[in-house]
This record gives structure tokens, C-alpha cells and sequence, in this order.
């Protein structure tokens, strides 16, 4: 019979027995080895202790560190919304200013219609609503899903300045999310003004129906979609 145990990365034999022996002079043996030995034991019990607090000492800093890039990163978010409202409100004001220095007669013209000056404040501001829409619609925004979750529909877009965006969103995402998505970005030679659709070329589908998911509409799991402007046939 022989007594092994573990010692560093090994295992070894600590004694063995031959022979006929007595059950007292084993467990007399038995006891002078564990005296023997009981240090390295009670060492390694001590080192499998530290090892296992600092496993939880670098999880808990590995957190922490998370939890603060999540703060960091909301916080710059929150300012550069706030930096955008700010330039917009003083966008807004100047141009209030700028109007009021100019002189504006009374008197509507005698062939009924609006002044060129008025014309022009009313175009101003509804093109400051929609930059300001596209901020909001911006932040509002969900993140992409990562490439390895589960149900995406892969989409190509073309952007009617020729511009290709590869964008991933997830199947039951609705067309108005897609359509959200376009309207943050340069959709120029389009103005402000001009409403746009998203359409595929081949073949010619116009996606008409906001409420529909990406699944129902077949544009998963990939497609690729036009930007264009739209006009009554689309309607």
C-alpha cells in the first residue's frame, strides 16, 4: 500500500507500506506523516485562498473600470445633446435678430401673397425644426446590434448622394426605425424640405407601411434599399 499525494504540480509517493502490518503501527505512521506534512498542506490551503481573493479583487476592478467608461460615455453623450441645443437655440436667436433689422412694411403687396421676407421666416423655421428633428431622432437612436446576435437583417442603403451605408438592425425592427436611421444622415442633393422613401430596385418596391418589421417587409435577413426623393407616385 502506498500514501500519494499531491506536491507542487506533481503527484508523489509519500511512504509505502510492505508487508503484514499491524492497523496500529499504519495509523501511527499515518499520524507522523500528516505532522509531517501538514505545513505544506496548510500553505497551499493559504495560497489557494490568496489566489482566489485576487481573482475576485481583479473581477471587482474589471467592473468598476466597466461601470466607469459606461458613465464616462453617458456623460459625453449627454453634453454633446446639450453643445447641439445650444448652437441651435443660438443659430435660432440670430436669425430672429437678422429679421428684425429688417423693415417690414404692414401692408400685404396688392397681388395677395406673402412678402419674400416672410416666405423666407417661414422656411427658416421649418428647416430649423427638421435639423433639430434630426438631432433628436439621432439620440433616440438604439445602438447596432452586435454582429454576433441572433435574427439581423443586414442592410446596404444608398443614400441619394451616392454615399453606401452598411447598417445592421434586428428583424422585428420596424421600417420607421430604418427610415429614423436614414434621416440622420446627409441626404443631400435632397433639401431639408423634401420628404424621401426607401424603395428596393430590382424588384421596385416602395416600403409605404412604418408600422411593418424589417422580417414582414422582406429585407431579412439581408437587402439592398434606395433613398429617393419622394413624389406623388410613391404616394
Amino acid at each position: 500500500m502506498a500514501i500519494i499525494a499531491l506536491q507542487g504540480s506533481r503527484m508523489v509517493v509519500l511512504h509505502r507500506f510492505e508487508g503484514l502490518l499491524s492497523t496500529e503501527h499504519i495509523i501511527n505512521k499515518l499520524r507522523r506523516l500528516m505532522d509531517r506534512f501538514d505545513p505544506q498542506l496548510a500553505g497551499a490551503r493559504a495560497d489557494s485562498r490568496d489566489s482566489a481573493r485576487l481573482i475576485r479583487e481583479q473581477q471587482d476592478a474589471a467592473y468598476q473600470e466597466s461601470l466607469r467608461a459606461d458613465r464616462e460615455k453617458a456623460r459625453r453623450a449627454q453634453e454633446e445633446q446639450e453643445r447641439q441645443r445650444r448652437e441651435q437655440e443660438e443659430l435660432e436667436r440670430q436669425e430672429r435678430e437678422r429679421l428684425e433689422r429688417i423693415e417690414v412694411s404692414s401692408q400685404p403687396r396688392s397681388n395677395g401673397l406673402a412678402p419674400p421676407h416672410a416666405l423666407a421666416c417661414l422656411l427658416f423655421h421649418a428647416t430649423q425644426r427638421r435639423k433639430q428633428r434630426k438631432i433628436e431622432i439621432a439620440a433616440a437612436l438604439p445602438a447596432e446590434p452586435a454582429a454576433t446576435d441572433s435574427d439581423l437583417a443586414k442592410l446596404g442603403i444608398r443614400l441619394p448622394n451616392g454615399q453606401r451605408l452598411i447598417r445592421r438592425f434586428r428583424a422585428d425592427d420596424t421600417v420607421q426605425l430604418l427610415c429614423d436611421f436614414i434621416e440622420t444622415h446627409d441626404l443631400s442633393p435632397l433639401d431639408l424640405e423634401t420628404d424621401f422613401v426607401v424603395v428596393t430596385p430590382f424588384p421596385r418596391k416602395v416600403f409605404r407601411d412604418m408600422s411593418q418589421t424589417l422580417r414582414a417587409a422582406g429585407l431579412y435577413p439581408n437587402a439592398s434599399i434606395v433613398v429617393e426623393e419622394r413624389i406623388d407616385d410613391d404616394l
